[in-house]
């Protein structure tokens, strides 16, 4: 079977390469083909020239780096049609214990991810997804997926993946035209597209936050994501400096204006949902 693996390393996020790929080598798809691309904008991440395709990638800034993921995937179309699956993995994952065949998508489904352990059990119109109407990620109110899922791991056959991978490179492309970004970027793209699809959904074990791991759950968390925190601080990472005390406003101004928007429509849609199950 081959694999193909996808990473992006851009900016400071390439200081959780070494992990991710170390990791990746002893415990992801023993036994199989595996080949990784690996898209940075620095020359100088080691890794064997046999299993790995180093891509030059332009440095879009946050949110772009992960936003336009889609359309760096979309860029290796013809060389992922030789593969299988294709996976991407985010840049803070490390792959814990061995893990094989129980990450291919299931029988009759064509995709697989891992349920958002912040979402678990929860009403799903609670869920992150985008409501804005002049977004190509709007969901209506009360037309949620049963699970919302984590971006951080996408796994396809590679027809699909690569389907996947135009068709939300174009609406990220015909919002950006809109001047309009998805509340949660590409999660927000993801989760919209696999509404009404046989999408494959795997525990959080496959996903652990490693903020949240216990002794007990370390030892069945397969795939940890673990916290960016500890590579340097956020707004760092992702602005390259700290961010202004006005922009951290805005920020969490539009959050709590979310939120509250949510709790009025949770009120509103909540009890169709409980009256589905």
């Amino acid at each position: 079977m081959k694999i193909a693996v996808m990473y992006i390393a851009i900016g400071a996020y390439s200081v959780m390469w070494d992990g991710f790929y170390s990791s990746a080598k002893e415990n992801l798809f023993a036994g199989n083909s595996v080949h990784y691309f690996l898209f940075s904008d620095k020359e100088d991440l080691s890794f064997d020239k046999r299993d790995v395709t180093f891509i030059k990638s332009k440095d879009y800034g946050w949110p772009g780096n992960t936003l336009y993921r889609f359309r760096m995937f979309s860029s290796i179309s013809s060389e992922l049609a030789y593969f299988d699956y294709c996976y991407f993995f985010n840049a803070n994952a490390y792959i814990n214990k061995p893990v094989g065949l129980a990450l291919l998508p299931a029988k009759g489904s064509d995709i697989v991810s891992v349920e958002h352990f912040n979402f678990k059990g929860r009403n799903p119109a609670w869920f992150g997804y985008e409501r804005r109407k002049k977004s190509t990620a709007y969901v209506p109110w009360g037309q949620e997926n049963e699970h919302f899922c984590q971006a951080c791991l996408i796994g396809a056959t590679s027809s699909e993946f690569i389907k996947m991978s135009r068709m939300l490179e174009q609406n990220i492309d015909e919002d950006d035209k809109n001047g309009i970004c998805a509340k949660w970027h590409d999660e927000d793209h993801f989760n919209k597209y696999i509404i009404g699809k046989n999408a494959t959904i795997l525990p959080i074990n496959y996903a652990y936050p490693s903020r949240l791991l216990t002794p007990e759950s370390k030892d069945t968390a397969l795939i940890i994501m673990r916290d960016k925190s500890q590579f340097g601080n956020l707004s760092v990472l992702r602005y390259k400096k700290k961010i202004s005390f006005i922009k951290w406003c805005k920020i969490k101004a539009f959050n709590q204006f979310d939120k509250a928007n949510t709790f009025v429509h949770v009120l509103i849609y909540g009890h169709k949902h409980r009256s589905k199950k």
